[in-house]
């Protein structure tokens, strides 16, 4: 379905429900649920990069986020993995994204930075560690510098353009913001 279909985002958001499904098993363990977890966050992300419509892709992710705020003992399982050096990018993103919403924007930084450093194609990651630096009190030409290193395909993604598009903004660099928003008005981003 997704290789016939690739820019639908049915396949996509299919596989990473049935994924989202299979770690909330009963009696899975919570290594299996984790791995599968990633395994839903990866088709989200990979969904989100291709898919015009994204609206049950962002429900997915939310699912997502939400199964891991509720059970601790999958946030302590891949905070296991990251401090053993074992956890996959998309591992590192969720406990990232986990540890900035929950109010520990360094803690973030900590684990995102690995993924940063060598995946300039995580747009996610970038996101969240920019986010984690604002947190901080990070300068606002810190984090344009930052964000900047993943526009290349990150101005395929409306969460990237609201807030790249923003932070030049607030550096008053204000003609590459426009060319930025102007861009992203031809790729038609739905209002989710």
């Amino acid at each position: 379905c997704m290789t016939v279909k690739e820019r639908d985002s049915y396949g996509h958001s299919g596989l990473a429900t049935l994924f989202l499904r299979w770690a909330r098993r009963p009696n899975v363990s919570v290594e299996e649920a984790n791995e599968y977890l990633q395994k839903a966050a990866g088709v989200v992300a990979d969904g989100l990069k291709v898919v015009s419509e994204r609206t049950s892709l962002l429900i997915v992710s939310a699912d997502i986020q939400k199964e891991l705020g509720n059970k601790p003992a999958q946030l302590a399982k891949l905070r296991e993995a990251v401090a053993g050096n074992s956890a996959s990018s998309i591992g590192r993103y969720l406990l990232g994204r986990m540890l900035r919403m929950e109010g520990n924007p360094k803690k973030a930084i900590e684990v995102l930075e690995p993924v940063i450093r060598t995946e300039f194609k995580n747009v996610s990651a970038y996101i969240e560690y920019t986010r984690a630096m604002l947190d901080t009190g990070e300068p606002v030409s810190k984090c344009v510098a930052t964000l900047g290193q993943c526009k290349l395909d990150g101005e395929s993604e409306p969460a990237f353009v609201g807030l790249y598009g923003g932070l030049l903004f607030m550096d008053e660099k204000y003609a590459e913001a426009k060319t930025l928003w102007d861009r992203a008005k031809g790729q038609r981003f739905s209002d989710e």
